[in-house]
């Protein structure tokens, strides 16, 4: 089985995920785009028992306007998000998959 791994900026912190992820997809809300520094962001989402991370992180959880929330785990020396769930897709995990750095 194949296991893909992401990393933050500094190495501190790492998430793997095993096989293949459940979903692909190119977001461009306003909150991707303001963790990824771009117009969209690419996010590979996998059950949640196939990921596993490895290092220290925060996590910041922000409501949206119709009342779910989404919680980010980040990397507290460098702050790069290696993984985020979403109140709408339980037991799902995503980490953003773009860069060299990502799935």
């Amino acid at each position: 089985m194949i296991v893909r791994e992401a990393r933050c900026a500094c190495g501190a912190l790492s998430a793997r995920a095993k096989g293949d992820p459940v979903r692909l997809s190119i977001c461009h809300c306003l909150d991707c785009k303001r963790r990824s520094g771009s117009a969209f962001s690419w996010n590979a989402t996998y059950d949640a028992d196939r990921v596993s991370t490895d290092g220290v992180y925060r996590s910041f959880t922000r409501g949206s306007d119709d009342g779910y929330w989404a919680r980010s785990q980040f990397c507290p020396s460098c702050g790069v998000t290696v993984a985020y769930e979403i109140e709408r897709r339980p037991n799902m995990i995503s980490i953003p998959a773009a860069g060299d750095r990502g799935l």
